[in-house]
């Protein structure tokens, strides 16, 4: 393994130095918004495989660190083998995860001996919103649990919270409660119905569905919390700029992520090592946001247009109307400008 260690690490250096490997999709939940919620058959990696796997994106990633996702990895029969695995490659693994397990402590504790180094939570709301998004009566209480054992066994947390139609009212509430226990990051996540979402899925995706002009003030509102409780790290990720006037610093949509150290590389999503240099990542970055999102005739107006991306295809006619265009005197460029200056 310490071959493997001095081989895998001395190769390419990315913007951010953290993967993402998925372990399968089974889950012992069954989300509203999830991303695999239309998905048919669910399946884990076998052990060996996903070993294989993770050395391959080793290989091809100067990575330091590890979000191991699934599905549900706490459900996985041989996560502590596969953590254990990681940390002796030179790994600093993380689980994404819905803390259900996390409510027992000594679950937390052999989290802790096989070697993670933080966890990522998804936690989407006040104890009734969250509950009915993550079809669980219980959910929410086992996620007071699972913090408290967190902080308990001193395993750090970042939190991802999707926002809904069901719980945009709710956050400012939630994050004053949680932020309290000081977690690492927290990533205020736009819904979009991605992954197995299509066409067919149309009436659960109204349901979710919320316009940014709407959410804006109640994530505005959730950042102040976080920020008067000393949270460091604070994205709004997936609303444009225009949405998040006098905020635009913590908005980290797909020109910014490969600059979050908290985010996977991007690169390694999309299975693409070549990517190597900051101009390829901003390539990769328009490329997806001409894919995934949509510029109306005021986003062609507006300067920073290449760095805010427009609006997600899926939610344009949700939104349409809602957009303002920025003059900065020049066009925007680059991805980082808001973060770099006071606003």
């Amino acid at each position: 393994m310490q071959d493997i260690k001095k081989t895998y690490t001395s190769k390419k250096k990315g913007l951010s130095k953290r993967i993402l490997f998925s372990i399968g999709e089974q889950c012992n939940m069954n989300c509203r918004f999830c991303f695999y919620r239309f998905l048919g058959e669910r399946k884990f990696k076998k052990v060996r495989e996903a070993e294989a796997e993770i050395l391959r994106l080793m290989e091809g990633y100067a990575c330091s660190d590890i979000d191991i996702t699934g599905g549900e990895p706490t459900v996985y029969p041989e996560l502590m083998e596969i953590l254990e695995f990681c940390s002796r490659a030179g790994l600093k693994p993380s689980i994404v995860t819905n803390g259900q397990r996390l409510a027992d402590i000594g679950y937390c504790k052999r989290l802790k001996k096989a070697g993670i180094e933080d966890v990522l939570l998804s936690l989407h709301g006040t104890r009734s919103s969250h509950d009915y998004m993550s079809n669980n009566p219980s959910a929410f209480s086992k996620i007071e649990l699972a913090v408290d054992n967190l902080v308990t066994t001193g395993i750090p947390f970042r939190v991802n919270t999707v926002i809904t139609k069901l719980n945009y009212t709710d956050v400012p509430d939630m994050v004053g409660i949680v932020s309290r226990f000081n977690p690492v990051c927290f990533n205020l996540i736009a819904f979009l119905p991605i992954g197995s979402w299509d066409d067919r899925s149309r009436g659960e995706a109204d349901e979710l569905i919320v316009r940014y002009s709407e959410a804006a003030p109640y994530v505005k509102k959730a950042i102040d919390r976080l920020e008067e409780n000393g949270c460091r790290h604070i994205n709004a990720r997936f609303f444009p700029f225009c949405t998040m006037k006098d905020y635009e610093k913590y908005v980290c949509n797909i020109a910014q992520i490969p600059y979050d150290v908290y985010h996977y590389d991007f690169s390694s999503w999309l299975d693409a090592p070549d990517i190597k240099k900051e101009s390829e990542y901003a390539e990769m970055s328009h490329q997806l946001n001409m894919q995934e999102n949509t510029l109306s005739d005021t986003c062609l107006e507006c300067d920073i247009s290449a760095v805010c991306g427009g609006i997600n295809r899926k939610l344009y006619e949700y939104n349409a109307g809602c957009e303002e265009a920025y003059k900065m005197g020049r066009k925007i460029e680059e991805p980082l400008f808001f973060k770099e200056r006071k606003v």
